[in-house]
């Protein structure tokens, strides 16, 4: 077992829920940020999950660089 996968292993389920619960911060926050400025209805729930997306694809490519690829999978789930 190599040093990263100790260390997800030791961390695992705290490091998944840290995962999901900044992506959710991330919707949210985009929800909120364009309700702020008043757009109708489609285009604030299309802008939320795009913004929510598109950190969740950085979530992915930082775990992918220095991490096992198992740990790309709760970005990648909330990505998809």
């Amino acid at each position: 077992m190599t040093e990263n996968q100790k260390r997800i292993v030791d961390v695992g389920m705290r490091l998944f829920l840290i995962v999901v619960i900044i992506n959710l911060i991330e919707y949210l926050a985009g929800w909120h940020l364009v309700q702020l400025y008043e757009f109708e209805k489609k285009l604030q729930i299309a802008l939320s999950i795009e913004i929510g997306m598109q950190n969740a694809g950085l979530d992915v490519a930082l775990a992918l660089k220095h991490f096992p690829a198992e740990t790309a999978l709760p970005g990648a789930i909330l990505a998809a």
